[in-house]
């Protein structure tokens, strides 16, 4: 009787440890996770310039920001000198750079041709127009482009809004 209970005890003991070394290798657990963390790290660095491991993910969130911003900033400058982003705001969006190819292909933005071919920009050029952030040459196409997303219905009212969030430009 005690050596059933002492071969059960063994075999259960060999189970949790054959189980728990063998799930560790199919599982992503948190040696697979660093392993990951590590080669995204050195992708980001590749991509800012950076050559060291100087930070980990200890990054304040201005300090996150920042890189984030200078990430956003080199992409779509780089489209811009290839002709590939051509936003309707005073300061590009980011929603082309990352939900394309509805607007742009490749993190590209086509937000100013369409709002000048009546067509909505991206949804984030249209909370920007409408807080007052659009480019203030192309207010007479905003209403139009707009309406074509949202229902011609509501143009008048988006009208009105441009015309408040636009007051100097005449349209």
């Amino acid at each position: 009787m005690k050596n059933s209970y002492l071969g059960l005890i063994v075999a259960l003991v060999m189970v949790a440890v054959i189980g728990a070394g063998f799930s560790w290798w199919l599982l992503p657990g948190w040696h697979h996770y660093e392993m990951m963390e590590e080669e995204s790290m050195d992708h980001h660095h590749a991509m800012m310039g950076h050559h060291s491991h100087e930070h980990d993910f200890d990054l304040s969130g201005a300090e996150a920001q920042g890189e984030y911003l200078a990430m956003r900033d080199m992409i779509s400058g780089d489209q811009r000198e290839h002709g590939n982003y051509a936003c309707c705001l005073e300061t590009p969006c980011t929603y082309c750079l990352e939900k394309s190819p509805k607007h742009g292909e490749g993190s590209a933005c086509t937000c100013l041709e369409d709002i000048v071919n009546g067509v909505h920009p991206c949804g984030e050029c249209i909370g920007e127009i409408l807080e007052g952030h659009g480019n203030k040459l192309l207010t007479q196409y905003f209403a139009p482009a707009i309406a074509e997303e949202v229902g011609e219905k509501y143009f008048d009212v988006i009208q009105q809004i441009i015309d408040d969030k636009y007051p100097d430009i005449e349209g």
